[in-house]
């Protein structure tokens, strides 16, 4: 029957959840995964020999202290280790794992970083181009640079914020004192850029590194070549 391997969004969105968001996500795509009615509260009731309510009442977070049995079933039944439920779960190296009905007495096969954007699944460098915008419509790169240590996405996220909070300082034009609240922090804003990094690739695509230093050489040298054919004319 089917199943299939959690993706990374999903990985950081079960970080944030308690364990009856956990325990519905965990359900309701078990259900889209194969047969929905058999993964309704009220079949894995049945199965497990408690009321729907009781389940339900996870799931809503009233229930704050479920039994150990109730947990272990549900994990059972929906095929997920029950680790995943838990926030140690999400503490350490990212785990991805799959989900869905898998054949009996064949244990669940942790994948770790199988499948995982290279952001996620190695350590790697990052850099950034600096440049000046001017009144007339020109610009001029002045710095570029790549760090030579590397680097996980943690670290990779903090530095992406300071980026984001020097920009932002720089294009509100209003009284700092009168900012909106609710406007995002920069670790958010910048979490959220590698949030939808990863959720989507295709706006956010992977490039040869190669390719693209030697797209930007070419540039800077046809820019070079017309500054000094302007510079003739004068």
């Amino acid at each position: 029957m089917a199943k299939r391997t959690i993706t990374a969004v999903e990985y950081f969105a079960l970080r944030e959840n308690a364990l009856g968001e956990r325990i519905r996500f965990f359900r309701e795509e078990t259900g889209k995964l194969n047969t929905k009615e058999e993964y309704s509260t009220r079949a894995i009731s049945k199965r497990l020999g408690v009321t729907a309510q009781s389940i339900t009442a996870i799931e809503r977070g009233e229930s704050k202290n479920p039994s150990f049995q109730l947990v272990h079933g549900l994990s059972r039944e929906l095929h997920v280790p029950i680790e995943a439920f838990t926030d140690e779960f999400y503490q350490g190296d990212i785990r991805l794992f799959e989900i869905g009905v898998v054949d009996e007495n064949v244990e669940l096969e942790d994948t770790r970083t199988a499948g995982l954007d290279p952001a996620l699944s190695t350590s790697f460098h990052f850099g950034c181009y600096v440049y000046q915008a001017f009144q007339d419509g020109r610009m001029r790169f002045v710095y570029s640079k790549e760090t030579k240590n590397a680097v996980d996405y943690k670290a990779f996220v903090e530095s992406l914020s300071r980026f984001v909070a020097e920009i932002e300082m720089h294009s509100y034009s209003g009284e700092l004192l009168d900012l909106d609240d609710t406007l995002a922090s920069p670790i958010k804003h910048a979490a959220s850029l590698f949030k939808a990094s990863l959720e989507y690739p295709k706006a956010f695509p992977i490039l040869n590194k190669d390719s693209w230093n030697q797209v930007f050489n070419d540039f800077l040298a046809a820019s070079q070549q017309t500054d000094k054919g302007e510079m003739k004319n004068d």
